[in-house]
C-alpha cells in the first residue's frame, strides 16, 4: 500500500518505518477476511466495517490531526461524532468497503506525515484530551492499534473458516540490519525509554 523509505534515500526512523509496515499489516487482514465475515457483528464480537472504522478515525486523530495540524477526514469525524452520541453500547453499522475505503485514504495521508518528520520532531508537546504528550508516543503508540485490530480482523476470519492470515507476516521495511543511515535511531532511543516509564 505504501512504497518503502528504503528506496527513496533519506534515513527514515525505525519507528516510522514500523508505523508504516503496520499499516499494511492491517489492510492486508481487513483484505483477507471472506465476505461471510465483512457483514454485521458475530455474537458479540464487534463487525468488521465498525473496526475498521473505529481504526482509521483513531488513526487519523492521532497521525494526522495531533502529529501532523491537519484537519481531521470529514468521514472519520463524522463517524466518530456519530458514535459519541449513539455511545461504545450501540456500535454503529458501517459498511465494510466504506470503512475500507476511508482508511486506505487516511493511511495515505499518515504516511506523509509522519515521513516528514525529523527526530526533533519526536520530541515535540501535542494537546490531546489527555492532556499534552509528545509526538514519538503517538507515533509509537500507533503500530500497536493497527496490529491489536488485525488481530481482531484474523480471529473474525477464523470463525467464518478464513485461513489464518499469518500475521505479522513480512515487515520489508522494518526487517534487516539497521545500516548506517538508521543512525537517527539512536537519537530515538531516549525517548523510547521516557515513553515505556511514562506509560506502563
Amino acid at each position: 500500500m505504501t512504497p518503502s523509505p528504503r528506496d527513496r534515500g533519506p534515513a527514515v526512523p525505525l519507528v516510522t518505518r514500523f508505523l508504516l509496515d503496520a499499516q499494511d499489516v492491517f489492510l492486508r487482514a481487513a483484505d483477507h477476511l471472506p465476505a461471510p465475515g465483512r457483514g454485521g457483528p458475530i455474537g458479540r464480537l464487534n463487525a468488521a466495517g465498525w473496526v475498521i472504522a473505529h481504526l482509521a478515525t483513531i488513526h487519523d486523530l492521532w497521525i494526522n490531526v495531533l502529529v501532523g495540524g491537519q484537519p481531521a477526514d470529514p468521514w472519520a469525524a463524522d463517524v466518530q461524532q456519530r458514535q459519541a452520541a449513539a455511545t461504545l453500547a450501540q456500535p454503529l453499522p458501517i459498511p465494510f468497503a466504506e470503512a475500507r475505503d476511508a482508511f486506505v485514504r487516511i493511511a495515505a495521508r499518515a504516511t506523509t506525515t509522519v515521513e516528514a518528520l525529523d527526530p526533533d520532531g519526536f520530541e515535540r508537546l501535542v494537546e490531546t484530551r489527555f492532556g499534552p504528550t509528545v509526538v514519538g508516543y503517538l507515533v509509537a503508540r500507533a503500530p500497536a492499534h493497527l496490529l491489536v485490530h488485525a488481530g481482531e480482523l484474523a480471529v473474525l476470519g477464523a470463525l467464518v473458516t478464513a485461513e489464518d492470515p499469518g500475521l505479522t507476516g513480512a515487515l520489508p521495511r522494518t526487517d534487516g540490519p539497521v545500516a548506517d543511515r538508521d543512525e537517527a535511531n539512536a537519537d530515538l532511543a531516549p525517548l523510547v525509554v521516557q515513553i515505556g516509564r511514562a506509560h506502563v
